[in-house]
């Protein structure tokens, strides 16, 4: 199930400052199979939170570690369209 890392009871056994950013959003865990638009890649992030993830979500440690899985912050600016995306009005 996507968003699992955010559950508050995951939450409450990994790095405090980490917390808030994951709850407002602005730190997530994409996987890297999918386009990653409006967001910046953290590399420095993996590791410290595949270590903190390895308590209590193995699967986010082994996504992380292995590449298939990325931390990510969103950027400041929205993006509203794409290339390759269609937009029709009515």
């Amino acid at each position: 199930m996507a968003g699992e890392y955010r559950k508050e009871e995951v939450l409450s056994q990994i790095n405090a400052s980490w917390v808030d950013m994951i709850k407002d959003g602005t730190l997530r865990i994409a996987l890297t199979s999918q386009p990653i638009i409006g967001a910046t890649v953290v590399k420095e992030l993996v590791e410290p939170m595949a270590a903190a993830y390895e308590k209590v979500m193995s699967k986010y440690t082994t996504g992380l570690r292995n590449g298939t899985m990325v931390p990510i912050t969103l950027n400041k600016e929205k993006v509203y369209r794409n290339n390759g995306e269609l937009f029709f009005s009515t």
